[in-house]
């Protein structure tokens, strides 16, 4: 319905500007003619020089977009511009001038032509052209930074929903009522341990809640927070989980979008260590291949009990990955020796 609704505009506003070009040249002829009998056919050569200049600024168009111009910068663009207007202006003027002789008789009819006068005729059309293009390409000028602008404006805004919507799925009432609950169970009993639990939780909100107004952090950054919610989550799956994470020296400083290693982890317990009733292991790996940022979470479990969640938090993983560096990541979903491995894969960025 766009389309046609630009196409309607278009042939709207080319039929209005060229007719009233041709309605002022028809009046002129009316005005300067002094014998009837010559009138009609002054009166049509006026129309064919609408046709002709309505056919070649169409034309001019056609050529612009196919050849994608208005990509280029304003240098190149008026060179061509120039050099397909002056082109068009010969070809409209010999088009005009075939059918004055061939179709009007013109030259035994009305009056001899005066051929010297061809290129101030020729000048005459191609400064109404050059006109014509002007206009045009500075609308479409406007329309693409005008869309470029709303694209700008999408791709901010899908970000900060993607973050929204991860920080959502990160933090839950259930993980932290939990958290709670275990707190308040060892303040007694064990109270350098309550202690430790409310660090890492106090540590880990505020990460969290602060992600949401940062596009990245680092690695380093990244690794600190998800051993404090996997120190959390050891306590309360009461010594059933051992975990691991390695990052490379040489990652550290890499950049990611915050919360990645952390999504993957929390998907490591959720759909593996709380699935086995005696607890397993999660190994984390962080490493640069090549140009490439490997990102691994390994946990006890099988296929069968990691596919059971939505995955929603990966998904949002990648989906900030692609809105932030413009790529898209690779997401493996392996399993070996009762191991299930998440990998995603993306270039490393510093």
């Amino acid at each position: 319905m766009q389309n046609i609704t630009k196409a309607t505009l278009y042939w709207s506003c080319q039929l209005i500007g060229w007719g009233i070009y041709v309605g002022l040249l028809i009046y002129n002829a009316i005005t300067h003619t002094t014998e009837d009998d010559k009138l009609p056919k002054v009166i049509a050569l006026q129309v064919i020089i609408g046709l002709c200049v309505l056919l070649t600024s169409h034309a001019i168009r056609i050529v612009i977009l196919r050849k994608g111009w208005i990509e280029l910068g304003t240098g190149a663009l008026a060179l061509r511009i120039l050099g397909l207007t002056i082109a068009g202006s010969v070809l409209a003027i010999a088009a005009i001038h075939l059918m004055m002789v061939g179709l009007l008789d013109w030259h035994n009819t009305v009056h001899p032509i005066e051929w010297s006068s061809i290129p101030l005729y020729t000048a005459n059309l191609f400064f109404m052209l050059m006109f014509w293009s002007v206009i045009y390409v500075g609308y479409k000028y406007a329309e693409s930074a005008r869309k470029n602008k709303i694209e700008k404006l999408e791709t901010q805004s899908s970000l900060k929903e993607a973050e929204l919507i991860a920080l959502k799925a990160q933090i839950n009432p259930h993980f932290l009522f939990n958290s709670l609950n275990n707190i308040r169970a060892l303040i007694l009993d064990q109270p350098m341990i309550a202690r430790d639990m409310v660090t890492n939780l106090s540590d880990l909100l505020r990460y969290s809640i602060a992600f949401s107004q940062r596009a990245q952090v680092t690695i380093a950054e990244e690794v600190d927070i998800v051993k404090n919610y996997l120190d959390l989550e050891s306590i309360q799956y009461d010594g059933r989980l051992d975990y691991n994470v390695d990052a490379d020296e040489n990652t550290l400083s890499c950049i990611i979008p915050p919360m990645i290693i952390q999504t993957m982890a929390e998907n490591a317990v959720k759909h593996g260590i709380s699935q086995i009733k005696d607890g397993g292991q999660i190994r984390i790996s962080i490493q640069q291949q090549d140009d490439q940022l490997v990102i691994a979470a390994s946990n006890t479990g099988s296929l069968e009990h990691s596919k059971t969640g939505t995955g929603i938090g990966v998904k949002n993983a990648q989906e900030r990955i692609r809105l932030l560096f413009d790529v898209s990541p690779s997401f493996d979903l392996t399993e070996k020796d009762n191991l299930v491995t998440a990998t995603l894969q993306f270039p490393a960025r510093q």
